[in-house]
């Protein structure tokens, strides 16, 4: 990784540091942001997989797949060596060499098992996956390899492919070579790898004896196998390793194993996993001092048994004072996970345990001493197929005792327990390593979600602290491997995709002393004047006293006196006492935070301030303003101490109460109504006020009425009210009601007593009959008297809410209201006329309201037994519970009113008696007082008797803990009142009922399983019915299936158990974080109901990426208590799925039938067997569709829809929508599109007809100008046939006039590179393919290089045709790019003219089948130039035609001469191209005319021969004889690429008839005619002109024939003019020039053939 790689890899990994979400029932602080360095090495490659540092220099060494990295001490990246991936075959067995391996081989990935450093020999040990695990021996300082023995059997360790199945010993001797302890899982291979060996470490890394046996004869070995019989027992039996040590004279691993135990109660065996340590002697050859020893740890109850990481570190002397040993000692840090069941998928409980070597040492000692004896037997679980007995012999077993060839190897039955010192039940620990500092044994453990956890252990549980929490690694577990940086200071962590440097402390993230030294943090202390929290050794003159403070004690401490001072006083001084400062000759300043600073005076423990000045003061507007006095130290110029100091403003108060009772010296200045600090500022002596009593204010008054409307004084109680002064205005009372102020003139009396004035106060509304109206008293204006007790003025009105007499009466008499009959309303007295009589209150002799009313009673049956309880609700029912005492029957029965239930005026309750059978209905009557008719009173409502009866109850079963809900039914059931509904002696609480139901929820038996009665009363009557209710066995949970949801629920869970139909409506609950969720069941049958998952309490928004375990999970089963907590469920919440949106538009544009895949995470959640699948609904709109997920994923064959529909995915109990998808037809046209098509098409079709109509009237004058614009072509053509003879003659003896000017000396050729240059690059003179390659040398080998592998490119006949292909499709490439492009590829393979044909072959082929798919009519083929193939047929043309032109040099220039030449170059074409070019014709034979015949026979090609050998003139050489002539025996007819059509055989109109052989030439063989330069002459041979070209331009080009005919004909000048300047050009020409002007027609001789 480079530096710039490096740097970034920090500052991503800063930046995505982030806090990870709380463990399991735990809530946590947010953790700390640190930046980090990282490491993160090629991602693509694979994982790391150890770590090891080097002690010397610091350098950082990471095994991963494939690669071994060395780092400096910052991560680094110093040097790299690959080690894989390489072929390889997991069946292949050891040595290759030996015997060959028959398997496939593939590239296999080479994970990194074991990494030691042989400090020695200063190289590093690196053990891979490959080859069944050889081992590769690299220098420490470049990683070069300095050996890697495969040779031997031996030299393979073991074919397990994780890198945690390998440890390593190295035991080191100075006088002779090192061993190395090696043990390793062999994954059922115990025949092939021993599981525990010693092997030799050579000086030489590649001498033979490297990783030999230390010991290996015939009989014994250096090493322990696992017995293939123990396979049969434990067919999945390994021995997994997961430390191993050295200490003393032993070496020591740690392993886990399975082993076949019975549970408790039980027969059968079941399989678990132990952890064991096993010790070995280091001078143990033959490996008789194998013990093996069970441990692990036990805290509350709970067993921890899966060992998952482990550390070997010295105790510390706390530590070791708690634990009874020397602070040397070793201790053994482990971490355990909970249970002993799980090996892959351990649960998330974890401990951290310590064991102390000297007592598990102690343990073996003993079992040795014991075996010895002859007792018991060896107790190993990979010997247990046999139980060996141990053999007793006489010897004295001491501490070093190495084991004899007898009782070995030996097993310790009893488990030692290690001492357990910090347990975690949510985020599984997976890793520790510990170091002692300043006698604290530290250990730092890494966990499953990346985080570091630091523990000081100093002992116990009690003595463990967890100081601090940091997130170490982004993503996944903290792997098993960490390190300590050579100095300590920094400490290595490892996940499998990032390598992390974590200082061990970080005192500095601690701001106070307090903190610093409350942290727990060992490492940390208080710098005192530097003010910072850090390590003693970094601290300056820490040594002195009170410098650094390593306990809380020693932090320092300030008191100012006085502590706080008015914002009004200045220039105070100021006293600090200091406790715990160190000395301070250098000085110190006070500060008061930003506001000022000033040297401070230094007396003995005090130190003096002087406070701000006035400008420096702050401005508060609040009582005070807590500053911050601190003293800054001038040796360092950091603050040191502080303590708060506070700058009060007594002028905020505003009343004399809360003034004098501020907790600053505050006085109150009666007079001018203001606080001040300075009492002296007070007008008058008498009016400075310091205590709470002496203060104005109101005393609490009784309740002040006044009613509406009335005019009324208010007179107040008070003290110490001021005296207004001169210039002072006097006393008002302030109203506030319904938010208008109403002022009110007052007068003082004296000091204890002022009145408001007669003044009528009203509020709006009849609504409030009483309305609490805040009072404030004031004096000049605004000087506000204080109201301590809160005084309020009671504004009320009579009539408001008492429309009735009784409701008037009722009133609080202290408001005086009364009834006044003649305005039949509620008021005052003197708002009711003189008459006495109409007036009524409650405290006259007549104060009963006449007339009661009564408006509804309920019930309105009941059963005759009586009991039942009537309400009688009406007006006017007695002011008091005598007057309707015994003044009330319903339906002719006494019913005995409750006082109870008595309200006055408003509400009667009575008891009904018992009824006569006679009795059935009636009226309520009731008498107020007497029963005179103006106080008597009936319903109109009746009152009837019922008879209850009772049919059935459902359910007639239910469990035997209650709260089944049972439903009762029969008749008349909801008269009377109270219903009591008893099953046996157990009271069924009554729900609710109806005319035909009574539901009641049953309660726990007492009695158990049992069948009881049902009995119901209703008040008095009891109903007599036989009814029987079972209570039965209480339902049971026996499995539940998948134990696992996601955290928004809603995801089916099956459950089996028993009794369970008795349930009706069952629910589900999980708690989490104190919050409960429930959710709904379904029961199937009596054994299975089926339940949605319960949400799981956590935030949305800030979900977490680990799983999580409710603190509770059960069933709500009725009133099974039971079952509301499940024990022995481990029911796990996944993270919920998370979808991303379809894009930033939020639409997704698809074709019909095409799937919609919405991408995401947390899809598939990460279930233990991985066969957790979710239940997913997609809606495109409002149609499902069929969904396909992957983890990352959700693929959704989208419906037969079309358009815009919303999507809608649904998992769980959570619904997203990542966009619209947009869905457009197949069709480009839309409905609309197509009908309007359609009409128009009709349109058109009606205008076509009537079009035809007109024509029809005009065809006969169009045939007329047909057949003149016929006859004038004919002649156009003629004319121009007759011109291209005359040319011909003219070349004919222009060859004739510069032969004669050669004297015989033959055709003067160019040589053939300037000829085939001007052929293939005219008109340039210096083209770079003739120049030497200008690249810059540092280039020039790479692109020499590129060239040369491009030519064998070129060479490929596939890339060829693919190449020329795909420039041709693009619609930048011109018509010069064509040319150019065939140029240089005729220029590249004209050494390899018949591969080259090959090619344009093919290419030609292609030519034709384009030009019949696009219709073209086939005399275009050639005429245009648009492909490269033309091109290059014409520089092929160019390359053949060289040699036989110059070979005929001799002949002369005759007219023999040059039929010879054309007779040799046609016999050799046909040689090479005639079946090339026959054959291509030959495919379409019914546009082209060719024969059936893939080739041309030779007879036909000697014909044709003859016929060019023997022509005399150049007239007859262009005759419209065909070209091939008639093959008579065959009666089939033949044409050089073209029919010449025959006169006999012409139709009227047909202007194909006239076409001659002549003007047949093609553009191809126009195009580099060296006679014709210039301008005009590149513009006609452009043109390619012939006969043909203008016949058939005029007849496929233009629809108006009169402008062709005229076009053409200023043409033909054209071409005459031209053909005369061309003639003087050739007379004006050098002898040079004239040979290339004969070669070039000699050329277009035969390449008009």
């Amino acid at each position: 990784m480079s530096p710039a790689m490096w740097k970034w890899t920090c500052l991503i990994s800063h930046l995505l540091l982030s806090a990870t979400v709380s463990p399991l029932g735990r809530q946590q602080p947010p953790l700390p942001k640190r930046p980090f360095i990282t490491f993160t090495g090629d991602q693509a490659e694979g994982n790391f997989n150890h770590l090891v540092v080097d002690e010397r220099t610091g350098h950082i060494y990471l095994g991963a797949v494939n690669r071994i990295y060395k780092l400096s001490s910052d991560l680094k990246v110093l040097v790299t060596h690959q080690t894989g991936p390489d072929e390889d075959n997991p069946k292949c067995y050891p040595p290759r060499i030996v015997q060959t391996c028959n398997e496939p081989l593939t590239p296999t990935n080479n994970i990194n098992k074991m990494l030691l450093i042989d400090y020695k020999e200063n190289r590093l040990i690196a053990c891979g996956s490959l080859y069944q695990g050889i081992c590769k021996l690299l220098r420490l300082d470049d990683l070069f390899k300095l050996g890697e023995p495969f040779h031997k059997k031996e030299h393979y360790l073991s074919g397990v492919n994780e890198s945690g199945s390998v440890f390593g010993v190295i035991v080191s001797y100075s006088n002779m070579d090192d061993k190395l302890f090696i043990a390793t899982a062999v994954d059922g291979k115990p025949e092939y790898f021993p599981t525990i060996s010693s092997r030799k470490l050579t000086k030489n890394s590649e001498a033979d004896g490297m990783f030999a046996y230390v010991f290996h004869d015939e009989f014994v070995a250096s090493m322990i196998k696992i017995p293939s019989d123990t396979f049969t027992i434990i067919p999945d039996f390994d021995i997994y390793y997961i430390y191993g040590f050295s200490s003393g004279n032993f070496v020591y691993f740690l392993t886990l194993q399975p082993e076949m135990i019975s549970p408790p109660g039980s027969t059968t065996k079941e399989q678990v996993y132990t952890s064991k340590l096993v010790r070995l002697c280091k001078e143990d050859t033959a490996f008789n001092s194998y013990v093996e020893v069970p441990i692990g740890c036990e805290k509350n109850g709970v067993e921890y048994r899966l060992l998952q990481a482990a550390y070997l570190s010295k105790a510390g002397a706390i530590l070791a004072r708690s634990l009874g040993v020397g602070p040397e000692d070793d201790i053994l840090f482990t971490v355990f996970s909970k249970g002993q069941k799980r090996k892959m998928k351990s649960l998330d409980e974890s401990a951290l345990c310590i064991f102390v070597l000297k007592k598990i040492n102690d343990r073996i000692k003993d079992r040795l001493q014991s075996c010895y004896r002859g007792e018991g037997t060896l107790d190993l679980a990979w010997l247990k197929v046999k139980d060996i007995p141990c053999s007793s012999a006489l010897l004295t077993i001491d501490d070093n005792f190495c084991g004899l060839d007898m009782n070995a190897p030996l097993g310790v039955s009893s488990m030692v327990r290690g001492l357990p010192i910090f347990t975690e039940d949510g985020d599984r620990m997976t890793s520790v390593i510990a170091y002692v500092y300043k006698n604290h044994s530290l250990a730092f453990v890494g966990t499953k979600s990346g985080k570091l956890k630091k523990i000081r252990v100093d002992g116990t549980t009690k003595n463990t602290l967890e100081y601090e929490i940091v997130q170490v690694v982004d993503t996944g577990p903290v792997l098993r491997d960490m390190a300590f940086s050579v100095d300590h200071e920094h400490l290595y962590i490892m996940s499998e995709k990032q390598l992390t440097r974590v200082p061990v402390e970080s005192c500095s993230q601690y701001e106070t002393c307090s903190e610093c030294l409350g942290s727990g943090d060992p490492h940390c202390g208080w710098c005192v004047l530097h003010n910072t929290c850090t390590r003693k050794e970094r601290c300056e003159r820490s040594s002195e006293p009170r410098r650094f403070a390593s306990e809380m004690k020693q932090c320092v401490r300030l008191t100012v006196h006085p502590n706080n001072i008015s914002v009004s006083q200045y220039n105070v001084l100021l006293v600090l006492e200091t406790y715990n400062v160190p000395e301070l000759s250098a000085g110190v300043n006070c500060t008061f935070e930003d506001l000022s600073e000033m040297d401070g005076l230094v007396v003995g423990s005090q130190i003096q301030c002087i406070s701000p000045a006035a400008k420096e003061v702050p401005q508060i507007i609040t009582e005070n303003d807590g500053s911050a006095l601190q003293l800054k130290s001038k040796e360092t110029g950091m603050t040191f101490a502080s303590t708060s100091f506070v700058f009060y403003n007594c002028s905020v108060h505003n009343s004399c109460l809360s003034c004098v009772e501020s907790p600053y010296r505050c006085h109150w200045c009666k007079y001018r109504h203001v606080c001040t600090h300075d009492p002296s500022s007070c007008s008058f002596q008498e009016g400075r006020v310091k205590l709470p009593e002496d203060c104005p204010q109101l005393l609490q008054a009784e309740k002040i009425l006044v009613p509406v409307e009335v005019i009324k004084p208010i007179t107040l109680k008070a003290k110490n009210l001021p005296q207004p002064q001169s210039g002072q205005r006097g006393y008002e009372c302030i109203l506030n009601i319904q938010g208008n102020e109403q002022r009110v003139p007052a007068l003082r009396f004296n000091s204890s007593s002022v009145q408001c004035q007669n003044t009528s106060y009203s509020y709006e509304g009849m609504e409030i009959n009483s309305l609490p109206v805040e009072l404030t008293v004031v004096w000049n204006g605004n000087f506000n008297i204080d109201n301590p007790a809160q005084n309020k003025v009671h504004l009320y009105k009579c009539g408001a809410m008492r429309d009735s007499c009784g409701l008037c009466l009722k009133a609080d008499p202290d408001f005086e209201c009364g009834w006044c009959e003649g305005q039949n309303q509620c008021t005052l007295k003197q708002h009711c006329p003189a008459q006495e009589s109409q007036w009524l209150e409650l405290s006259s002799t007549k104060g009963k309201c006449t007339n009661p009313k009564i408006t509804d009673i309920n019930p309105v049956t009941g059963p005759r037994e009586g009991g039942t309880k009537v309400t009688i609700r009406g007006e006017n029912l007695g002011l008091e519970f005598r007057d309707i005492a015994s003044h009330v029957k319903v339906a002719g029965v006494e019913c005995k009113p409750l006082v109870e239930g008595y309200i006055p005026a408003e509400q009667i309750v009575c008891e009904m008696g018992e009824a006569k059978p006679s009795q059935h209905a009636g009226f309520v009557e009731i008498c107020v007082a007497e029963c005179k008719p103006e106080f008597m009173a009936r319903s109109s409502q009746l009152y009837y008797f019922m008879t209850l009866t009772l049919s059935d109850l459902k359910p007639k079963r239910g469990p035997v803990s209650g709260g089944t809900q049972v439903t009762i039914t029969g008749n008349n059931l909801n008269a009377g009142s109270n219903v009591i509904v008893t099953f046996g002696r157990q009271p069924c609480l009554f729900y609710r009922r109806s005319t035909k139901h009574i539901v009641c929820n049953t309660t726990a038996s007492d009695e158990g399983f049992e069948k009881v009665k049902v009995s119901v009363r209703v008040d008095k009557a009891k109903i007599h019915q036989e009814l029987q209710y079972e209570y039965v066995e209480d339902p049971t949970i026996l499995r539940i299936e998948p134990e696992w949801s996601i955290f928004s629920g809603n995801t089916p869970i099956a459950v089996w158990g028993t009794h369970l139909d008795l349930i009706q409506n069952p629910q589900i609950r999980a708690k989490h974080g104190g919050k409960e969720h429930v959710n709904n069941c379904e029961v199937q049958n009596s054994t299975e109901m089926t339940c949605q998952a319960p949400a799981l309490a956590v935030d949305p928004n800030h979900q977490s990426e680990l799983a999580e375990r409710p603190e509770e999970f059960g069933f709500i089963l009725d009133n099974v208590q039971s079952l509301l907590i499940l024990n022995k469920t481990n029911f796990t919440y996944y993270p919920n799925p998370v979808f991303e949106v379809f894009n930033p538009s939020g639409i997704l544009e698809l074709k019909p039938g095409s799937p919609i895949i919405l991408k995401g995470k947390n899809l598939i959640p990460p279930v233990a067997g991985g066969n957790a699948k979710l239940n997913y609904t997609v809606l495109v709109g409002e149609k499902p569709c069929v969904v396909t997920v992957s983890d990352v994923q959700l693929l959704c064959e989208s419906p037969n829809l079309i358009g815009r529909h919303k999507v809608m995915a649904r998992v769980g109990g959570m619904e997203f929508s990542p966009g619209m998808v947009y869905i457009s037809p197949d069709s480009p046209l839309s409905l609309p599109a197509i009908v309007s098509i359609a009409v128009a098409g009709g349109l058109l079709i009606i205008f076509i007809v009537a079009v035809l109509i007109a024509y029809k009237r005009k065809s006969r004058e169009s045939d007329l100008t047909l057949k003149r614009l016929q006859m004038q072509m004919d002649n156009l053509e003629s004319r121009v046939a007759l011109e291209c003879k005359e040319a011909f003659a003219e070349l004919q003896t222009d060859i004739h006039e510069l032969t004669s000017d050669l004297d015989g000396a033959g055709i003067p050729f160019l040589d053939y590179r300037t000829y085939t240059m001007r052929v293939l690059f005219p008109g340039i003179e210096d083209h770079p393919v003739l120049r030497d390659l200008e690249v810059p040398g540092y280039r020039q080998e790479r692109v020499e290089k590129g060239l040369k592998l491009f030519a064998q490119l070129i060479n490929n006949k596939v890339f060829l045709l693919s190449f020329i292909r795909t420039l041709e499709s693009q619609r930048s490439f011109s018509m010069r790019d064509r040319g150019n492009v065939a140029s240089l590829i005729m220029t590249v393979l004209q050494s390899k003219l018949e591969y080259a044909t090959d090619v344009l072959k093919q290419l030609l082929a292609d030519l034709i089948d384009k030009n019949l798919e696009s219709k073209n009519h086939p005399k275009l083929l050639l005429r245009r130039t648009e492909s490269v193939a033309e091109k290059m047929l014409t520089n092929w043309f160019t390359f053949l035609l060289y040699k036989f032109l110059k070979v005929r040099e001799a002949a002369g220039l005759g007219s023999a001469g040059v039929a010879l030449t054309l007779q040799d170059a046609h016999q050799q074409m046909s040689e090479i191209s005639y079946g090339s070019v026959v054959a291509l014709v030959s495919k379409q034979v019914t546009a082209y005319n060719a024969v059936n015949n893939s080739t041309v026979s030779r007879t036909s090609a000697s014909k044709y021969e003859n016929m060019i050998r023997y022509t005399g003139s150049p007239d007859s050489l262009r005759s419209r004889t065909p070209m091939i002539t008639p093959d008579l025996e065959s009666g089939v007819k033949m044409w050089h690429l073209v029919k010449n059509h025959e006169h006999g055989d012409q139709k009227e109109g047909d202007r194909g008839s006239k076409m001659v052989s002549e003007i047949y030439l093609t553009r191809l063989l126009a195009t580099k005619v060296y006679g014709w330069d210039g301008e005009k002459g590149e513009e006609w041979a452009s043109r390619g002109y012939s006969g043909t070209s203008c016949r058939q331009d005029i007849r496929v080009c233009s629809e108006d024939a009169k402008g062709e005919i005229n076009r053409r004909k200023v043409e033909q000048e054209e071409c005459k003019e031209f053909r005369e300047q061309s003639q003087e050009r050739d007379m004006r020409r050098p002898n040079g020039e004239k040979r290339e002007v004969i070669t070039s027609r000699v050329l277009l001789l035969v390449c008009l053939d």
